[in-house]
């Protein structure tokens, strides 16, 4: 149990040491459906001044997902004790759509623990819209029939939909399509 009360999950992590000695540490938390390796592009950016930590958010990469329904709650004190494990006092962080939700509630939880925020396509509750709302039904009816090969493709076209993006495209449709359909499931309601 970590000190908030609340079982804790093993992640899977990525940490690039930056050659720059006592480098601040910047934390990057991803999507859903996605995982820690997907940050890989910014590493050239950020590797000269930071230290990159890219855990795998629980159920997602090389992450296990325990048993249950978890909520937000519980992946922010996932990566927490992550933190502590590697003896990381504060960090820069930045989340990604469910990365961000993880990221606000780190900063509501722990702001101690953060030298900054960045949040990108984040939300601390879901509002559902008419677009939202449906966005997410079609999402679960296509992971509660296991179709993950047409989830992925579907958020793949409106994450990358311009031409010359077909490689960012195919490779996130991919990864998306990797995804266990429960567990896809699970963390979608977890932001709910």
């Amino acid at each position: 149990m970590s000190s908030a009360g609340r079982a804790t999950t093993v992640l899977h992590y990525q940490l690039h040491t930056c050659a720059v000695r006592e480098a601040p540490v910047a934390l990057l938390l991803h999507g859903l459906g996605s995982c820690g390796e997907d940050w890989a592009l910014q590493l050239s950016a950020l590797l000269p001044r930071y230290t990159v930590l890219a855990p795998d958010l629980r159920g997602q990469g090389d992450s296990p997902m325990p048993a249950g329904w978890p909520k937000i709650e519980d992946l922010a004190t996932d990566v927490l004790a992550l933190l502590d494990q590697l003896e990381i006092e504060a960090v820069h962080l930045v989340g990604l759509s469910l990365g961000g939700a993880v990221a606000l509630q780190l900063a509501v939880d722990t702001p101690a623990r953060l030298r900054s925020l960045t949040a990108v396509n984040a939300f601390a509750r879901l509002h559902a819209t008419r677009g939202s709302l449906r966005r997410g039904l079609e999402r679960t009816w296509l992971a509660a029939t296991g179709r993950m090969d047409e989830l992925g493709r579907r958020v793949a076209d409106g994450l990358f939909p311009d031409a010359g993006q077909e490689a960012f495209r195919a490779a996130a449709a991919a990864r998306l399509a990797g995804n266990r359909p429960l567990t896809y499931i699970k963390l979608l309601t977890a932001v709910s």
